[in-house]
Formats: structure tokens, sequence, C-alpha cells
């Protein structure tokens, strides 16, 4: 991924919008926000376009790297073309360059 690649991130809730604006600090400036609800309540998304309401993750088209939030199921994302489809966690992976440990289980650990 380079900072000239277009984005899509899915959600703009917490995991959502905290990529975009780590992405952006980064310097990755072309990012795309996807949710299907018509109006998320989400604050500092002003920064990135935004693209929402029942049929958002339809129109993603044209991007080089689509993040997917766990809560999105993969069936409604049918029409991505070509995209690598990754997530925020595969980022981390990719990019961390220390030891890893990773605690699984049900949330409230």
């Amino acid at each position: 991924m380079n900072k000239d690649s277009k984005i899509a991130i899915l959600g703009a809730g917490v995991e959502g919008l905290g990529l975009a604006k780590y992405l952006y600090s980064k310097g990755y400036l072309n990012l795309t926000i996807f949710d299907e609800q018509e109006d998320p309540s989400t604050v500092g998304i002003e920064k990135f376009e935004l693209v929402t309401g029942k049929d958002a993750f339809s129109k993603i088209k044209n991007f080089n790297f689509v993040f997917r939030s766990p809560g999105i199921h993969l069936k409604k994302l049918n029409d991505i073309d070509s995209a690598v489809l990754t997530s925020t966690t595969n980022y981390f992976f990719q990019n961390h360059k220390g030891l890893i440990i990773g605690v699984t289980g049900t949330k409230g650990k």
C-alpha cells in the first residue's frame, strides 16, 4: 500500500474511524468511509469522504484496498472489484516489527 492508494474503510464506528484517522496521520489522504447507516454518529469524520445508506457497500468501486470491520459480513461485499480486502488486524500484523501476543476469548478480558 502506498500513499497514492485509494483506500475504502467499511464501517464508521470506533474501529473504522480510528483506522481512518491513523492512516490520514501517516499521509494516506485518499480515504473513503462507507457505512450502511444514513447518519453515523461520529466525531472527526469531516476530513474524509463519507458514503452512507443501505446500498453504501455496492458503491465500492475502483479502490486499491478495502478495510473491513469484523462486524461487516462478507456476503455484503460481493461487488468489490479487484481490490485487496484486508482488516485493521491484518494491517497491524504486516507492519509491526516486534513480538505479537494474542489474547482470544470473549469481550471483557
